[in-house]
């Protein structure tokens, strides 16, 4: 009998949950062993499949009382034999709470991003993983929301690019799974990942910096996104409700009135040949659209966000100076890079239509990838927009990132000139960054983690005006930054 290496809480409704674990190659089986309020245990096994140098497997639990804690412990063996008893795993096993979401309630979703914990030293490395333990703990959260760069696995391209040769498929996802396992077993990600609802969706350096957005493709790249891709749907996407389709990670799932929209920006991702999404995609997340009626908010998960900055003439300048190509690929990931523009308004057609179909659901957008956090309104001028007599609006939420540092100094400053006005992602659709009370500015710059609900009365009640209530937890900052996002 073994303690699993990770324990890890998935998607989850206020009557069910996905537990998933991952062990070491020789434990071929688990036992979970659960506990709701004052009941007895219960316990389960699975046969654990082969993902070398480890095995996974998901425990899917139904039927369970809504508002009471789950307490859960797992074993782990060689063979069936092996495995300890109910009572003995209870006693002498990791015991893990879990707070399900609330039925009924507003959900406050948990959004983070960018965990590059490798860019910060000392004590500092893991300040906002500590602060949210102590959110989740303290039950301030009902279900996180990943929003990309899980893992910054970069360091695999360039191994393999110093080795030479092209490796096996096998071997390099091999090397991602060590990555996953070697990012998320230190601590308090580790209690994190265990302890509270998640869901993921992957950016860039869950493969590597920039995928997509290079000029070229090489054998050895390809491979390589090929071995990131499969070991996604293994590690994080396993988190996830069922994929809208066969051709993206794309996934949406509904709680409590609010429904999760999670795009895929990075299986499909071809700056050359303009492509962000993907037609395929696009048809998926179009059936989602057509069927998903009577919601009260509708939030959509993209990487990379929709404004930021208007690097337009950036862009060019850039693209004209071999001197600074080592970052064209971060202005070419943004949404409206000259190469990704239809995309942005294939996204913002959709979602106003979507929205003016649905007067009643508030639409926001939640992303990270900048290293920032913001707040922001993009605005639709189409006629056909405007149903209920209001400026049709879209929520922007950005949170970037809980671990990867914060910029400073003339990078800081840069981004603070360049930030502000309107940004026009068509000739009728627009946007603007919104200043950040008790913030010099319109960003955030520090490290942060977000929480995103929809009511201002002990979240309890839904805010009627269709507003949203964004709290940053901020680097450095002791008291959490509370904005409102008004429906105007």
């Amino acid at each position: 009998m073994a303690e699993p290496i990770l324990k890890l809480i998935g998607q989850s409704s206020p009557t069910s949950t996905r537990i998933s674990v991952v062990a070491n190659e020789d434990q071929t089986i688990a036992r979970l062993v659960t506990r709701q309020g004052n009941s007895g245990l219960q316990s389960s096994t699975l046969d654990l499949g082969v993902a070398a140098p480890f095995r996974l497997g998901s425990f899917d639990l139904d039927g369970l009382a809504p508002d009471v804690p789950i307490e859960y412990a797992l074993d782990t063996a060689t063979d069936p034999s092996s495995l300890a008893d109910e009572d003995t795993i209870w006693g002498e096993r990791e015991i893990k709470r879990v707070r399900l979401p609330r039925q009924g309630l507003p959900p406050r979703f948990g959004f983070l991003s960018c965990n590059g914990f490798h860019t910060v030293t000392g004590d500092r490395r893991m300040v906002m993983w500590e602060r949210l333990k102590q959110v989740v703990d303290a039950g301030e959260v009902d279900h996180l929301i990943h929003g990309g760069d899980q893992i910054y696995a970069d360091p695999i391209l360039q191994e393999l690019e110093l080795a030479g040769g092209l490796p096996e498929l096998e071997a390099i996802k091999r090397r991602y799974r060590q990555w996953y396992v070697m990012t998320w077993s230190r601590e308090p990600i580790r209690h994190v990942l265990a302890s509270c609802p998640s869901v993921m969706m992957w950016d860039d350096h869950d493969i590597f910096d920039g995928w997509g957005s290079h000029d070229e493709v090489s054998p050895l790249t390809r491979r390589i996104f090929e071995a990131a891709h499969g070991v996604f749907g293994e590690f994080q996407a396993r988190h996830n409700p069922a994929r809208l389709g066969q051709h993206s990670y794309a996934s949406a799932f509904e709680l409590n009135e609010v429904g999760v929209l999670m795009l895929d920006g990075r299986t499909n991702r071809s700056y050359k040949d303009l492509t962000v999404i993907g037609k395929q995609q696009w048809a998926d997340v179009d059936q989602y659209l057509q069927q998903a009626k009577g919601l009260r908010y509708l939030l959509v998960i993209a990487g990379v966000p929709v404004i930021h900055v208007d690097i337009a003439a950036i862009l060019g300048l850039q693209e004209t100076t071999p001197w600074t190509e080592a970052s064209t690929d971060d202005l070419r990931d943004s949404w409206i890079a000259k190469n990704n523009r239809a995309e942005a308004r294939r996204l913002m057609m959709r979602l106003f239509r979507f929205q003016a179909e649905n007067p009643k659901t508030q639409v926001a957008i939640l992303s990270g990838d900048v290293h920032v956090g913001s707040l922001g309104r993009i605005r639709s001028e189409v006629p056909a927009h405007d149903v209920d007599r209001r400026i049709p609006t879209v929520f922007q939420v950005v949170s970037s990132g809980i671990a990867y540092k914060a910029p400073s100094g003339l990078e800081a400053w840069v981004l603070r000139r360049v930030t502000g006005g309107q940004i026009r992602i068509t000739p009728d659709i627009y946007g603007e960054l919104l200043p950040l009370d008790g913030v010099s500015g319109r960003l955030l710059a520090q490290r942060n983690f977000a929480i995103v609900c929809m009511t201002d009365d002990g979240e309890q009640t839904w805010d009627e005006h269709g507003n949203l209530y964004v709290t940053y937890y901020a680097e450095g900052a002791d008291v959490p930054l509370r904005q409102v996002l008004h429906r105007i």
